[in-house]
């Protein structure tokens, strides 16, 4: 397993774990984390197979999002999937914190599952499950749709790969810092015979709902 530096600027503590499938030297399993005046974009990507043509898919997607992290989510994807016309294509699911609205919004496309821990004013915690929608970046798109949810200091957003058990919603530990999250979905829920990733990010605050 390997942990893979993710800076989420001033607002966001996140934290990436990732491996290859067990027999492969490189991942198509990938991660976009760009903070940006106002907000933090992250991604989880997913490159069709394996090995070098599932990387290389995964890379374009990666430097697009990162290149344009304030972009509007719709027009991000749509922007990818010109890019990645070259390419096998992917499935990705992306995410926005806006640090001075207090607010996430998020995008999926295909099958990298999604999951945000939010803190009510009553101090319970709820479960948002990310809506995935069918489809390939850089292949066939779906119609496409932003959803976005007030945050607050403490809550908490895990995005996976499917080389992560979907299991694995039912078992975070939501007050766990973002690194021993990670470490403990790959240790626990990570598939041998497919690549892995999985990001876990804690919005610290800074925002005008959220404080």
């Amino acid at each position: 397993m390997g942990d893979v530096s993710c800076h989420g600027g001033p607002g966001v503590d996140c934290a990436v774990a990732t491996r290859p499938m067990e027999g492969q030297e490189i991942s198509g399993d990938s991660f976009a984390c760009k903070p940006f005046e106002g907000g933090t974009f992250l991604s989880v990507i997913d490159g069709l197979g394996h090995g070098t043509k599932a990387a290389a898919a995964s890379k374009v997607a990666k430097e697009t999002m990162e290149r344009h992290p304030s972009e509007p989510l719709i027009d991000l994807v749509r922007r990818c999937d010109s890019e990645m016309r070259h390419t096998r294509g992917a499935v990705a699911s992306l995410a926005r914190f806006d640090t001075s609205r207090g607010t996430l919004s998020w995008i999926g496309v295909g099958n990298v599952e999604g999951v945000l821990f939010r803190r009510g004013e009553d101090g319970t915690v709820r479960k948002e499950g990310l809506a995935l929608r069918g489809g390939v970046i850089g292949y066939m798109l779906p119609p496409l749709k932003t959803w976005t949810f007030e945050v607050r200091a403490g809550d908490l957003l895990v995005l996976a790969t499917d080389g992560i058990a979907g299991a694995f919603m039912d078992n975070i530990d939501y007050q766990a810092e973002p690194r021993e999250i990670v470490e403990t979905l790959m240790r626990d829920y990570g598939k041998s015979g497919d690549d892995a990733l999985v990001v876990a990010a804690r919005y610290l605050g800074g925002g005008e709902v959220g404080d």
